[in-house]
Protein backbone atom coordinates (compact mmCIF):
# COMPACT_ATOMS: atom_id res chain seq x y z
CA UNK A 1 0.00 0.00 0.00
CA UNK A 2 2.73 2.35 1.11
CA UNK A 3 5.17 1.62 -1.45
CA UNK A 4 2.27 2.21 -4.25
CA UNK A 5 1.20 5.91 -2.82
CA UNK A 6 5.03 6.46 -3.39
CA UNK A 7 5.28 5.27 -6.70
CA UNK A 8 1.82 7.07 -7.44
CA UNK A 9 3.53 10.61 -6.30
CA UNK A 10 6.80 9.88 -8.42
CA UNK A 11 4.32 9.63 -11.45
CA UNK A 12 1.53 11.75 -10.55
CA UNK A 13 2.02 15.35 -8.92
CA UNK A 14 -0.58 15.82 -5.81
CA UNK A 15 -3.74 17.81 -5.90
CA UNK A 16 -2.81 19.83 -3.17
CA UNK A 17 0.28 21.04 -5.48
CA UNK A 18 -2.18 21.88 -8.41
CA UNK A 19 -3.96 24.06 -6.02
CA UNK A 20 -1.25 25.74 -4.92
CA UNK A 21 0.64 26.54 -7.85
CA UNK A 22 -2.02 27.76 -9.84
CA UNK A 23 0.27 30.02 -12.66
CA UNK A 24 1.59 26.47 -14.48
CA UNK A 25 -0.24 24.13 -17.15
CA UNK A 26 -0.40 20.64 -15.19
CA UNK A 27 -3.29 19.76 -17.70
CA UNK A 28 -5.85 20.90 -19.68
CA UNK A 29 -9.32 21.59 -18.64
CA UNK A 30 -12.07 18.35 -19.38
CA UNK A 31 -13.61 20.14 -22.12
CA UNK A 32 -9.99 19.77 -24.45
CA UNK A 33 -10.65 18.08 -27.64
CA UNK A 34 -7.59 15.57 -26.86
CA UNK A 35 -4.85 15.17 -24.95
CA UNK A 36 -1.27 16.99 -24.88
CA UNK A 37 1.91 13.88 -25.52
CA UNK A 38 5.40 15.73 -25.01
CA UNK A 39 9.12 14.94 -24.82
CA UNK A 40 11.70 15.69 -23.26
CA UNK A 41 15.29 16.41 -23.55
CA UNK A 42 16.00 15.87 -26.96
CA UNK A 43 16.54 15.94 -29.84
CA UNK A 44 18.20 12.95 -29.97
CA UNK A 45 19.14 11.57 -34.25
CA UNK A 46 18.43 8.30 -33.86
CA UNK A 47 15.01 8.10 -31.14
CA UNK A 48 13.42 11.61 -32.08
CA UNK A 49 12.77 10.88 -35.93
CA UNK A 50 10.97 7.09 -34.85
CA UNK A 51 8.76 9.30 -32.76
CA UNK A 52 8.62 11.64 -35.19
CA UNK A 53 7.10 8.52 -37.67
CA UNK A 54 5.05 7.16 -34.87
CA UNK A 55 2.79 10.43 -34.60
CA UNK A 56 2.60 10.63 -37.99
CA UNK A 57 1.50 7.24 -38.22
CA UNK A 58 -1.30 8.10 -35.46
CA UNK A 59 -2.02 11.64 -37.23
CA UNK A 60 -0.94 13.19 -34.48
CA UNK A 61 0.51 16.64 -32.98
CA UNK A 62 3.52 16.34 -30.37
CA UNK A 63 5.54 19.21 -27.61
CA UNK A 64 8.75 18.75 -27.68
CA UNK A 65 10.58 20.12 -24.62
CA UNK A 66 14.56 20.63 -25.92
CA UNK A 67 17.43 20.98 -24.63
CA UNK A 68 19.49 23.82 -26.21
CA UNK A 69 22.61 21.81 -26.28
CA UNK A 70 21.18 19.04 -27.42
CA UNK A 71 19.37 21.45 -30.37
CA UNK A 72 22.95 23.08 -30.72
CA UNK A 73 24.46 19.18 -31.80
CA UNK A 74 21.59 18.36 -33.70
CA UNK A 75 19.99 21.09 -35.43
CA UNK A 76 18.65 19.20 -38.20
CA UNK A 77 16.75 16.99 -36.16
CA UNK A 78 15.28 20.45 -34.17
CA UNK A 79 14.13 21.79 -37.69
CA UNK A 80 12.74 18.37 -38.57
CA UNK A 81 9.97 18.67 -35.49
CA UNK A 82 8.53 21.61 -36.39
CA UNK A 83 8.79 21.00 -40.34
CA UNK A 84 6.59 17.87 -39.64
CA UNK A 85 4.31 20.01 -37.47
CA UNK A 86 4.96 19.60 -33.86
CA UNK A 87 5.25 22.37 -30.97
CA UNK A 88 8.74 23.40 -30.08
CA UNK A 89 8.96 24.30 -25.90
CA UNK A 90 12.48 25.20 -24.14
CA UNK A 91 13.59 22.57 -21.49
CA UNK A 92 16.67 24.90 -20.26
CA UNK A 93 20.20 25.05 -21.77
CA UNK A 94 22.01 22.84 -19.99
CA UNK A 95 19.32 20.74 -18.11
CA UNK A 96 20.25 22.01 -14.52
CA UNK A 97 18.18 21.74 -11.68
CA UNK A 98 17.05 25.42 -11.42
CA UNK A 99 15.85 25.23 -7.42
CA UNK A 100 18.06 28.05 -5.79
CA UNK A 101 20.00 29.07 -8.97
CA UNK A 102 21.13 32.58 -8.49
CA UNK A 103 18.91 34.71 -10.64
CA UNK A 104 21.36 35.71 -13.25
CA UNK A 105 22.47 31.89 -13.95
CA UNK A 106 18.72 31.15 -14.44
CA UNK A 107 18.25 33.98 -16.96
CA UNK A 108 21.28 32.94 -18.81
CA UNK A 109 19.70 29.01 -18.78
CA UNK A 110 16.55 30.18 -20.66
CA UNK A 111 17.93 32.99 -22.74
CA UNK A 112 20.60 30.69 -24.00
CA UNK A 113 18.12 27.77 -24.96
CA UNK A 114 15.53 30.64 -26.45
CA UNK A 115 18.17 31.37 -28.83
CA UNK A 116 19.88 27.75 -29.83
CA UNK A 117 16.33 26.49 -30.33
CA UNK A 118 14.70 29.77 -32.12
CA UNK A 119 18.10 29.67 -34.30
CA UNK A 120 17.37 25.94 -35.43
CA UNK A 121 14.02 26.02 -35.95
CA UNK A 122 12.82 29.32 -37.03
CA UNK A 123 10.15 29.96 -34.25
CA UNK A 124 10.64 31.39 -30.77
CA UNK A 125 9.44 28.77 -27.64
CA UNK A 126 6.62 30.06 -25.57
CA UNK A 127 6.65 26.90 -23.56
CA UNK A 128 9.04 26.09 -20.57
CA UNK A 129 9.69 22.79 -18.71
CA UNK A 130 12.12 22.80 -15.95
CA UNK A 131 14.14 20.22 -15.82
CA UNK A 132 13.08 17.40 -13.61
CA UNK A 133 10.26 19.23 -12.93
CA UNK A 134 11.92 20.96 -10.18
CA UNK A 135 12.18 25.07 -9.51
CA UNK A 136 11.30 27.62 -6.99
CA UNK A 137 9.70 31.04 -7.07
CA UNK A 138 12.65 32.97 -8.09
CA UNK A 139 12.95 30.48 -11.20
CA UNK A 140 9.17 30.87 -11.47
CA UNK A 141 9.14 34.68 -11.42
CA UNK A 142 11.78 34.90 -14.21
CA UNK A 143 9.71 31.87 -16.53
CA UNK A 144 6.69 34.18 -16.66
CA UNK A 145 8.76 37.75 -16.76
CA UNK A 146 10.14 36.30 -19.84
CA UNK A 147 6.72 35.58 -21.66
CA UNK A 148 7.01 31.83 -21.15
CA UNK A 149 4.34 29.11 -19.82
CA UNK A 150 5.20 26.91 -17.05
CA UNK A 151 4.31 23.81 -18.40
CA UNK A 152 4.50 20.53 -15.94
CA UNK A 153 2.41 17.31 -16.09
CA UNK A 154 -0.65 14.99 -15.67
CA UNK A 155 1.24 12.08 -15.53
CA UNK A 156 4.73 11.29 -15.84
CA UNK A 157 5.21 7.78 -17.75
CA UNK A 158 8.36 6.49 -16.29
CA UNK A 159 10.12 5.70 -19.44
CA UNK A 160 13.43 6.49 -17.98
CA UNK A 161 13.36 3.85 -16.13
CA UNK A 162 14.12 -0.23 -16.55
CA UNK A 163 10.99 -0.60 -16.54
CA UNK A 164 9.57 -2.88 -19.53
CA UNK A 165 7.33 -1.24 -21.93
CA UNK A 166 3.67 -3.05 -20.73
CA UNK A 167 4.56 -1.19 -17.65
CA UNK A 168 5.15 2.18 -18.62
CA UNK A 169 1.90 1.64 -20.65
CA UNK A 170 -0.12 0.88 -17.20
CA UNK A 171 1.33 3.57 -15.65
CA UNK A 172 -0.20 6.44 -18.16
CA UNK A 173 -3.36 4.01 -19.11
CA UNK A 174 -5.16 5.70 -16.55
CA UNK A 175 -5.10 9.24 -18.10
CA UNK A 176 -6.33 8.60 -21.47
CA UNK A 177 -8.51 11.24 -21.15
CA UNK A 178 -9.47 14.62 -22.36
CA UNK A 179 -7.07 17.39 -21.37
CA UNK A 180 -3.67 15.17 -19.82
CA UNK A 181 -0.04 16.21 -20.39
CA UNK A 182 2.03 13.21 -20.54
CA UNK A 183 5.64 12.89 -20.26
CA UNK A 184 7.63 10.87 -22.33
CA UNK A 185 11.71 11.35 -23.42
CA UNK A 186 12.43 11.29 -27.13
CA UNK A 187 16.58 10.18 -25.92
CA UNK A 188 17.97 6.58 -26.04
CA UNK A 189 18.02 6.74 -21.74
CA UNK A 190 14.40 7.40 -22.00
CA UNK A 191 12.05 5.87 -24.31
CA UNK A 192 14.16 4.73 -25.97
CA UNK A 193 13.25 2.24 -29.30
CA UNK A 194 10.43 1.54 -27.10
CA UNK A 195 9.09 4.19 -27.91
CA UNK A 196 6.95 4.80 -30.69
CA UNK A 197 5.17 1.44 -29.30
CA UNK A 198 3.88 3.27 -26.47
CA UNK A 199 2.61 5.83 -28.52
CA UNK A 200 1.27 3.79 -30.54
CA UNK A 201 -0.84 1.71 -27.90
CA UNK A 202 -1.99 4.84 -26.44
CA UNK A 203 -3.08 6.27 -29.77
CA UNK A 204 -5.74 2.82 -30.04
CA UNK A 205 -6.63 2.98 -26.41
CA UNK A 206 -7.35 7.64 -27.46
CA UNK A 207 -8.78 6.21 -30.27
CA UNK A 208 -11.03 3.71 -29.03
CA UNK A 209 -12.33 7.23 -27.06
CA UNK A 210 -12.55 9.21 -29.43
CA UNK A 211 -9.41 11.30 -28.92
CA UNK A 212 -6.49 12.28 -30.30
CA UNK A 213 -3.15 13.78 -29.29
CA UNK A 214 -2.56 17.56 -29.42
CA UNK A 215 0.00 19.93 -28.81
CA UNK A 216 -0.27 22.30 -25.66
CA UNK A 217 -1.21 25.01 -27.22
CA UNK A 218 -4.13 23.45 -28.51
CA UNK A 219 -5.54 22.38 -24.63
CA UNK A 220 -8.55 23.97 -23.07
CA UNK A 221 -7.35 25.59 -20.51
CA UNK A 222 -8.91 27.56 -17.45
CA UNK A 223 -8.84 31.80 -17.29
CA UNK A 224 -6.53 32.75 -15.45
CA UNK A 225 -3.61 30.41 -17.69
CA UNK A 226 -5.49 32.16 -20.92
CA UNK A 227 -4.23 35.29 -20.11
CA UNK A 228 -0.65 33.98 -18.93
CA UNK A 229 -0.46 32.41 -22.12
CA UNK A 230 -2.00 36.00 -24.25
CA UNK A 231 0.96 37.76 -22.84
CA UNK A 232 3.38 39.56 -24.53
Amino acid sequence: MIRELLNSFEHVPPDILKKKLKDILWEGTPDSKGLALTFDDGPDPEITPLVLDALDEAGARGTFFMIGEQVKRHPVTARMVVERGHLAGSHSMTHCTMFLMRRRDIEREIDDAQKAISDAVGMVPRWFRPPHGIFDFTSADIIRQKGLLLVLWTVLSGDYSDDPPEKIFRTVDPFIRPGTIMVFHDTARGGGLTLPGIIHEIHLRAGSNGLRFIGVDDLSVSGHLDEIDGDE
